[in-house]
C-alpha cells in the first residue's frame, strides 16, 4: 500500500515532496512524460530520501523506476517488504512512465531492491528445495535501479546450468552504520583462491571448494586458523570475503587465516545443510583431512570457525554441535534455527539438543535483523525470535555468544558487513586477545 492518500483518479498521492511536485505539474500539462523528474532524478539519484514529517526515527523512502518498456505493473522485491511483490506493489504517476513506492524506514536501514516488471504467477509446480520457479522468474526479470550507482553483483554459479549473473541495488542511509572492509583496496598485499573438486564418498556427487591464502601464506612453519563457509558461491560474490579478508588483515584485525568455501550442488543444498548428519560427518572425517592434507591449517578447534547464512548459520550451528571435536567457533548469520532435523518442521530443534545436554567446548557469534519476524512455518517463530530463544539457552548452558541484531532482514547486504564483525570477535588476535572488541560494522 502506498504511503499516502488519493487523488483524482483513484490514483496514489505520492507523499514525496518531489514526487508530489512532478505529479502537480503532470495534472496541469505542464510534463506530460514527467521528464523534468527524470532530469532530477539523473542528476541526485535514487531512492529518494526526505524526512517524514512528525517522525525521528524514520525517514520517507521512495523508489521510482522507468521500465524503458510498458508494463501492467511493477514491484520492488527487497526484504524490506519481506520479499512479497503485493506488499513492494509500485504505483503510477498518472499515465506517466513514473512508477513509484514510498514506504517509512528506519534510519538505519540497509536493505537490497530490484524492480519486478509484473507480479509472476505461481506455475502449479516447484524446483525441488524450496526454490520455487516463481522465484527464479522474478530474478530473470528482475531490473536493478539505473539511477543509484550501489549495487551488489551475483555471477552464474557454475555448477547450475538454470541460474544466471544478476544485479541488485543497495539502499543504504545517512545512518546506516559503515562496511569498512567490503570495497577492494589498493596497495594491500592480496590472497590468492584456488579452486579444487572434492568428490566426498558420503555425498552423491562432487562438490565445487575454493580456498583461500591469506597474503604471507607458507606450507610450512605455524599453521593457519581456519574458516569453513557453506554457500561458497555467495561467499566469493555476494559477500566478498576474499576482499573482506584482505583488508582486515591489512588493518591489524585479523589474523591470516585459510578459508575453505563450500559449494552445494542446487538440488542439495537444503538437504545438506538442514542439521543433516551425513553433511556433517562428510566435513569432518572428508573435508578437514583433505583441507589438512593440502593446506597448513592448524588442528586447534578454538581457531576453527564453521560459519553461513541462513540454512547456512543453522547448519554452522548443528555441526559444531555434533563435530565440537573438530569446530570450535560457530558464526552464524540470520540462521534458520526454525527448522529442525533433516529440514522438519521442529522449530528450536538444535535449541532443545543444547539446552539438554553437557556444555560444549563451543563459542558463538549470532546475528539476525529487526525484520525476519516471519516463519517458515505457519504459526512458528520467525528467524528473529529463534536466534533469540538459541541465545538464551546457549547463555542460561554458560556458552560464551556474541548477539546481535542489526536493522534490516534476510540480506547478503547485511551479511557482508556482519561476518567481519563474527570474524573479528570469534578469532581474536593471538597478541591482542578480546579487550576493547566492538562491532565495526552492522551492529546496533
Amino acid at each position: 500500500m502506498t504511503h499516502g492518500g488519493t487523488m483524482t483518479g483513484g490514483s496514489p498521492t505520492p507523499s514525496s515532496p518531489r514526487l508530489t511536485r512532478a505529479a502537480l505539474d503532470l495534472a496541469e500539462g505542464k510534463d506530460p512524460a514527467a521528464e523534468g523528474f527524470w532530469r532530477t532524478i539523473s542528476r541526485e539519484g535514487t531512492p529518494l530520501v526526505e524526512p517524514l514529517p512528525g517522525s525521528g526515527e524514520d525517514l520517507l523512502v521512495t523508489f521510482a523506476w522507468r521500465p524503458g518498456l510498458p508494463v501492467e505493473r511493477a514491484s520492488v522485491m527487497s526484504p524490506l517488504f519481506g520479499y512479497d511483490l503485493s506488499r513492494g506493489e509500485m504505483a503510477r504517476l498518472g499515465n506517466s512512465e513514473v512508477w513509484f513506492k514510498s514506504v517509512p524506514v528506519p534510519r538505519r536501514l540497509r536493505a537490497h531492491y530490484t524492480f519486478v516488471p509484473a507480479v509472476v504467477p505461481r506455475p502449479e509446480s516447484a524446483d525441488v528445495d524450496g526454490w520455487s520457479r516463481q522465484n527464479q522468474l522474478i530474478f530473470d526479470s528482475g531490473a536493478h535501479d539505473l539511477h543509484n550507482p550501489r549495487t551488489i553483483f551475483f555471477p552464474k554459479t557454475p555448477t547450475d546450468p538454470n541460474d544466471h549473473d544478476f544485479t541488485m541495488s543497495i539502499l543504504e542511509l545517512p545512518e546506516t552504520p559503515p562496511q569498512p572492509f567490503v570495497a577492494p583496496r589498493s596497495g594491500i598485499p592480496r590472497g590468492t583462491l584456488d579452486a579444487h573438486t572434492l568428490t566426498p564418498m558420503r555425498l552423491p556427487q562432487p562438490h565445487s571448494i575454493w580456498v583461500y591464502r591469506p597474503p604471507g601464506y607458507s606450507a610450512t612453519g605455524e599453521p593457519f586458523d581456519l574458516v569453513v563457509l557453506f554457500d561458497g558461491q555467495g561467499y566469493i560474490s555476494g559477500v566478498p570475503t576474499p576482499t573482506i579478508l584482505d583488508n582486515m588483515i591489512a588493518d591489524g584485525r585479523l589474523d591470516p587465516a585459510v578459508a575453505v568455501f563450500w559449494e552445494h550442488p542446487p538440488h542439495l543444498r537444503n538437504t545438506e545443510l538442514d542439521c543433516n548428519p551425513t553433511f556433517a560427518d562428510c566435513l569432518t572425517d572428508e573435508l578437514l583431512p583433505w583441507v589438512r592434507a593440502q593446506y597448513n591449517v592448524t588442528a586447534t578447534t578454538d581457531r576453527i570457525v564453521v560459519g553461513g547464512a541462513s540454512s547456512g548459520g543453522l547448519a554452522a550451528g548443528y555441526v559444531a554441535w555434533k563435530h565440537p571435536e573438530s569446530f570450535g567457533k560457530v558464526l552464524s548469520m540470520s540462521g534458520a534455527f526454525e527448522v529442525g532435523l533433516n529440514g522438519a518442521q521442529t522449530p528450536g530443534w538444535l535449541a532443545d539438543q543444547f539446552e539438554a545436554g553437557e556444555r560444549l567446548p563451543l563459542e558463538f557469534y549470532l546475528d539476525a535483523g529487526t525484520l525476519e519476524t516471519e516463519s517458515q512455518f505457519p504459526g512458528d517463530p520467525g528467524i528473529l525470535e529463534s536466534n533469540r530463544r538459541l541465545r538464551d539457552v546457549l547463555r542460561r548452558k554458560g556458552y560464551p555468544v556474541h548477539h546481535v541484531e542489526f536493522v534490516g532482514g534476510h540480506d547478503y547486504v547485511i551479511w557482508r558487513g556482519t561476518l567481519s564483525d563474527g570474524l573479528e570477535v570469534l578469532l581474536p588476535r593471538k597478541r591482542l586477545g578480546r579487550d576493547g572488541f566492538e562491532p565495526s560494522t552492522s551492529a546496533l
